[in-house]
């Protein structure tokens, strides 16, 4: 859990400030986030540790609160990041602030509970992204001397370096054993633990593993989703210093197909549904934290846990708005758990009246905050000991229960 530091410095000078926060925290992982003001007068060398202000996903600004103290010292608010976040404190970081924490880190609170120990995937990625580094710098006289070799892009050279030295060198591969469309996806093939751990991936993980790497050398490397037909798919783009350039590393070796190579055969998809599904566009940090969401969902439903998963979807459809599948596969999950809760539901159960303020951003639909509170109402009551010792138990098996049974119940939900 990470936690806010109230502190106070006092200092004539902000750059006598600045001196003093870099004393103080040199060796450890911090994030700050201040006002223009600051960030103006910022050493040049210290501005990757500050963030601009920003508009959360629930539309309020986010910044360093400083106070003048007679002149002489300043209040700063900073996030220490020495623990991990979990993904409910992620949701309400700005794409800023989740840059700054990696997308190894957030995959990893995204994987958290789904059968494997908290997932700690940033040691090995500082190691493979060492390796890639040195690797980088001896080939890069043969791309001086034959650009041509390279399609005369730095962008390709770097990213050819960095899929071979993880493919070849470290042995990391597509598991031959999740080609297959009929096979079936644990969460270690959707998420960065899987390659990490056993090596291999698929091509929802081994995407998130190059641009893990990417990122810690600096690359512009951003995620893109595709689709064939019902089938999701995911790749890379570097995204940046003057080039735009698709990266595909699923299967051996490395290949750069452009925008219409994925509006083709397998892929062919109308354009419409290209547009409502926000496909073969680069995501944003939180559209990348959305998206691991959505396979937290998937894998918790199908494990029949109905409520986490529906909480996982909502969020993601909650973070990335415009992508309407997320939306339609939230009521799908939604739907999925209404018929398990009429399942479960014993005879004479009870109208339950839900009292319920959002939790969720407004971007969520109304009705399907509505349907959500409404379905943990229900699986609440459910859920309690003392209703099921009471009623539910004696009522499933046509007993009379041990106190009168309510025609009606009340629950109080949400913030």
């Amino acid at each position: 859990m990470a936690k806010k530091l109230g502190l106070r410095f006092t200092a004539k000078t902000k750059n006598d400030l600045f001196r003093s926060l870099r004393m103080e925290f040199m060796n450890v992982t911090l994030m700050l986030s201040c006002s223009g003001e600051i960030m103006s007068t910022l050493p040049t060398h210290f501005v990757e540790m500050i963030l601009p202000g920003e508009r959360d996903v629930f539309g309020n600004y986010r910044h360093i609160q400083y106070t003048p103290d007679n002149e002489r010292g300043f209040q700063l608010e900073v996030l220490d990041l020495r623990k991990p976040l979990s993904w409910r404190e992620m949701i309400r970081l700005t794409n800023h602030e989740l840059d700054f924490i990696g997308i190894e880190s957030v995959n990893d609170a995204c994987a958290e509970g789904l059968g494997a120990p908290f997932p700690q995937s940033a040691p090995t990625i500082t190691l493979w992204a060492e390796q890639v580094r040195s690797a980088t710098v001896r080939a890069y006289p043969r791309f001086v001397a034959n650009p041509a070799e390279f399609e005369n892009s730095e962008a390709y050279f770097r990213m050819i370096v960095l899929i071979t030295v993880l493919q070849r060198d470290l042995g990391i591969q597509y598991d031959a054993s999740k080609i297959s469309l009929e096979a079936k996806l644990e969460p270690k093939d959707s998420f960065l633990f899987g390659v990490v751990q056993h090596r291999t991936g698929t091509c929802v993980s081994l995407p998130v593993a190059y641009t893990a790497v990417a990122r810690r050398l600096g690359y512009p490397v951003y995620l893109v989703q595709a689709r064939a037909g019902k089938i999701g798919h995911v790749f890379c783009r570097w995204h940046g210093d003057g080039e735009i350039r698709n990266i595909e590393g699923t299967n051996r070796g490395m290949s750069s197909n452009p925008d219409d190579y994925y509006r083709k055969g397998p892929y062919t998809l109308a354009p419409e549904i290209e547009r409502r599904c926000c496909l073969l566009q680069t995501m944003t940090p939180q559209q990348e934290l959305a998206a691991f969401l959505m396979e937290r969902g998937f894998h918790l439903q199908e494990q029949f846990k109905f409520p986490q998963a529906a909480e996982s979807l909502a969020w993601g459809a909650a973070l990335h708005a415009e992508n309407e599948a997320y939306l339609a596969c939230l009521r799908v999950a939604m739907d999925a758990w209404h018929k398990d809760l009429e399942r479960r539901k014993p005879p004479r159960f009870p109208d339950v009246v839900m009292n319920w303020r959002s939790e969720f951003p407004p971007v969520l639909p109304t009705d399907a905050v509505r349907n959500y509170y409404g379905l943990l109402a229900t699986e609440d009551a459910l859920r309690r000991p003392d209703f099921e010792r009471d009623w539910w138990e004696p009522l499933r098996r046509g007993a009379n229960p041990r106190r009168p049974v309510p025609t009606q119940m009340t629950c109080d939900l949400g913030k």
